[in-house]
């Protein structure tokens, strides 16, 4: 009798800190309750290039079907077609997926993007530390390291909109602001000849 008691007590502690505040009940109510919406409503989208990501997917193949090549007769056909669902799921889906759902947003006040492994990161401009390139097959990234995250957040330079999302950042951060210092330095202020429209600032 008192086992079950026991269990019950721990059933009830557990539904409400479920429910009054986990992470699970957080996303809940954050995608039921319209707030994802809001929040990006408010934010720029600058989505991925689809080629340079699909093109880095489907190298990851490669391995596979070389190993085709030396593998037993029995397993070269194993190899093979490993090597083309690497080079077609991984290329053309994974790359339309990334372009399509996956877009870097940002405001005046913050950047949203995605560590290596594709966890979402939500990084304040002024809690960003410092920045590096960095080269991965066929694309190119920025590794934002920011106050209080262990990992960085992986920033494309392979944007549809690079340019605009270089603008922006020059318009929304100071000049002594990292971010804003690698642009500069890699990418010179280039001569506008037509009349943008401004990045918002709120």
């Amino acid at each position: 009798m008192w086992k079950t008691q026991l269990i019950m007590r721990q059933l009830f502690r557990f539904s409400r800190w479920f429910w009054s505040g986990a992470y699970p009940a957080r996303q809940w109510r954050y995608f039921i309750g319209g707030q994802r919406q809001r929040e990006h409503a408010r934010l720029r989208e600058f989505h991925l290039r689809f080629v340079p990501f699909a093109l880095s997917q489907a190298s990851l193949g490669i391995p596979w079907a070389g190993a085709a090549l030396v593998a037993p007769s029995n397993a070269k056909s194993v190899f093979l077609i490993l090597g083309a669902l690497k080079v077609i799921g991984g290329g053309a889906i994974a790359g339309a997926l990334i372009h399509f759902f996956f877009p870097v947003r940002a405001s005046a006040s913050e950047l949203r993007g995605r560590t290596f492994i594709g966890l979402s990161r939500r990084v304040k401009w002024q809690d960003i530390e410092s920045v590096r390139s960095r080269r991965w097959l066929f694309t190119s990234f920025l590794l934002v390291s920011s106050r209080g995250e262990k990992t960085a957040l992986w920033l494309p330079l392979f944007l549809c909109e690079q340019n605009e999302f270089e603008r922006c950042v020059r318009s929304w951060l100071a000049p002594e602001h990292p971010l804003r210092r690698f642009f500069e330095t890699q990418s010179p202020v280039p001569t506008q000849t037509t009349e943008v429209p401004s990045c918002p600032t709120s």
